[in-house]
């Protein structure tokens, strides 16, 4: 096991080359991060992760470039952090952030909604709760691709990641234009 060789620590006894797993997770960015760089959770529940020097990892150190805010990347683990490996592992730092088969999908579905409104997945939950909640709409100017996006989906992953029931009538787009 990597544990085994001191990985993360100088080499001070004789070695040869030798092969070894690192676990990785799929994780999005929330700010720029630079290859190499701690990084860890922006808020249990998510795969959103910012520079933290308590984080459980690293960005993928063989980028050839920084990581963009919303983009995804490979965030390599400590190594002899993770409590189980079948190529399916389990970390302790991961243990808020394994949902359920649907919160991760919802998770997921939620993050290209986003990305194809041209808006953060924290925005996009937030004018969903906004509209959900109180009707509130967000002005994006003349833009109206909005439209093209796939709402019904959305409103059923914000189900999944809040708990909360929203009411058919309550589902509508809560992006407007000025046309």
């Amino acid at each position: 096991m990597s544990e085994n060789l001191g990985l993360g620590k100088l080499i001070t006894t004789p070695q040869q080359r030798d092969a070894i797993h690192i676990a990785i997770a799929p994780v999005v960015a929330v700010e720029r991060l630079k290859p190499g760089q701690r990084a860890g959770f922006d808020e249990p529940g998510n795969r959103r992760v910012r520079a933290r020097l308590d984080g459980p990892g690293i960005v993928d150190p063989f980028l050839q470039r920084d990581v963009e805010p919303e983009q995804e990347f490979w965030l390599w683990l400590d190594p002899g952090s993770v409590t189980g490996l079948r190529h399916d592992w389990s970390h302790p730092a991961f243990a808020a952030n394994e949902p359920d088969g649907k919160k991760a999908e919802a998770v997921m579905v939620m993050e290209r909604f986003a990305n194809d409104c041209g808006v953060s997945y924290e925005e996009a939950m937030q004018f969903a709760k906004g509209y959900a909640e109180c009707g509130h709409y967000k002005n994006v100017g003349e833009w109206e691709g909005y439209k093209d996006a796939d709402w019904d989906s959305m409103w059923n992953a914000y189900e999944v990641l809040t708990g909360t029931k929203v009411e058919s009538d309550n589902r509508g787009w809560f992006f407007n234009c000025s046309c």
